[in-house]
């Protein structure tokens, strides 16, 4: 299965990355793809994703990053994916001014958190297939 995946928004013109696998991992893709310095991101070793941002040099936002340790067809997955997702909808939207949740006027959070969802999930989806068809293929 691949470990990264891009996701860009255009109502909201921001770039959203999911990355799945070890902090290692996340580590060594984001210095090498992504030109991290200095520190790790911190997240939680013992955390099974987490979402962060990354600056540019002027401080602005530079791309919205989701991180996993590991996906597979299973509950507990997909909810760590459709919560962190959530964690960057509501970051993208506080970014721009945008007051969330007011009464039951969540219409915009909801559905750029299942935009993102959305995009992840069928990506995810289609790799899943496409391993499940060569393995198939591999055995016969």
């Amino acid at each position: 299965m691949k470990q990264a995946y891009r996701y860009f928004n255009d109502t909201y013109q921001t770039r959203v990355h999911l990355f799945i696998g070890s902090r290692e991992e996340l580590d060594t893709w984001l210095r090498k793809s992504h030109g991290l310095k200095g520190e790790s991101v911190g997240i939680d070793v013992n955390w099974a994703g987490g979402a962060f941002v990354l600056n540019n040099d002027k401080g602005q936002n530079y791309a919205h990053f989701i991180w996993m340790a590991k996906f597979a067809i299973e509950p507990e997955d997909i909810d760590t994916l459709s919560h962190e997702c959530l964690h960057t909808a509501v970051k993208i939207m506080s970014d721009r001014g945008c007051n969330m949740i007011v009464g039951d006027d969540s219409e915009q959070l909801n559905c750029l958190s299942g935009a993102i969802f959305r995009s992840f999930l069928k990506a995810l989806l289609k790799e899943i297939k496409k391993e499940s068809t060569k393995e198939k293929t591999d055995a016969t």
